[in-house]
């Protein structure tokens, strides 16, 4: 590896992971808000499924973060650096991490799923 290379696990850097991070940790406050409201405040048990969509961001952002790996960049085979995407030349990176994308968003909705389902049990 020579001087100033850098190496990717996956396809975003250092900022846009904290802000995947950051974005995940405001929709845990969006969600836990949300339940506590539809708890508390006499609404209908279904209207807690409502809670899947920011769940949902709560684990897709959460991951993303986790696993520098966004599923929009892996689909159009391209790295955000510095706020800007830029093209993955080599085709097996590529493939590995769409792969891991993949995953990611099956994940994010099992864990949205099992969160939701979770707020059904309370009082």
């Amino acid at each position: 590896m020579g001087t100033g290379s850098t190496v990717h696990e996956g396809n975003l850097d250092q900022s846009a992971q904290n802000g995947r991070i950051r974005m995940s940790i405001a929709m845990l406050f969006v969600s836990l808000a949300g339940a506590l409201i539809l708890s508390a405040g006499g609404f209908p048990v279904w209207t807690r499924g409502f809670l899947f969509v920011p769940l949902f961001m709560v684990a897709f952002g959460a991951l993303q973060g986790l696993h520098q790996v966004c599923p929009s960049h892996a689909a159009k085979g391209t790295r955000e650096v510095g706020g800007q995407a830029r093209k993955v030349a080599d085709p097996e990176e590529v493939q590995r991490i769409r792969s891991e994308a993949r995953t990611m968003m099956i994940e994010s909705v099992a864990g949205a799923a099992v969160a939701t389902a979770l707020l059904f049990l309370l009082p």
